[in-house]
């Protein structure tokens, strides 16, 4: 039996959506759990793959399920680069802004700013990429230079 592209598809937890409103133009997150039931004035916000950090619009005759995204999860021996974090950051509970099933608001961005996270999981807002990386590990007769690009982040 196929599968029908528009059928229903619950938001699971750890996933999230980014929709935008085609009257008002404010853009939300829908985080799971969530039935995910869109409605005639929204409209999908994906990511554009070609340019990190911008978006397109998506009409409705997409498949939705292309666009439901799994959470940033930062596994041991690896740190995330945060690319344009969210102003309304704290750690260690929610390293890329705080954020709650359902709809919600996007938070306000730290435009051109980068932020190292070593642990969690998270959602990423519009206008946010992400980069995990491995831990570099050294020898013992090797050293670690360090440049710290803003003081005040420390």
């Amino acid at each position: 039996m196929a599968v029908d592209p528009n059928m229903k598809t619950p938001l699971l937890q750890h996933h999230y959506l980014w929709t935008t409103s085609k009257k008002g133009g404010n853009s939300t997150v829908i985080i799971g759990p969530d039935p995910l039931e869109l409605t005639d004035d929204d409209r999908i916000i994906a990511p554009d793959p070609d340019s990190p950090g911008q978006v397109t619009f998506v009409d409705g005759d997409s498949s939705l399920r292309e666009h439901i995204y799994p959470f940033v999860i930062i596994q041991p021996g690896e740190y995330a680069v945060i690319h344009n974090p969210a102003s309304n950051a704290t750690f260690p509970d929610y390293p890329n802004g705080s954020w709650r099933s359902k709809r919600q608001d996007v938070p306000s961005l730290n435009m051109g700013k980068k932020r190292v996270v070593i642990q969690g999981s998270f959602p990423l807002w519009p206008g946010q990429w992400v980069e995990v990386r491995k831990v570099p590990t050294i020898q013992s007769d090797q050293f670690l230079l360090v440049a710290v690009e803003d003081p005040a982040a420390i």
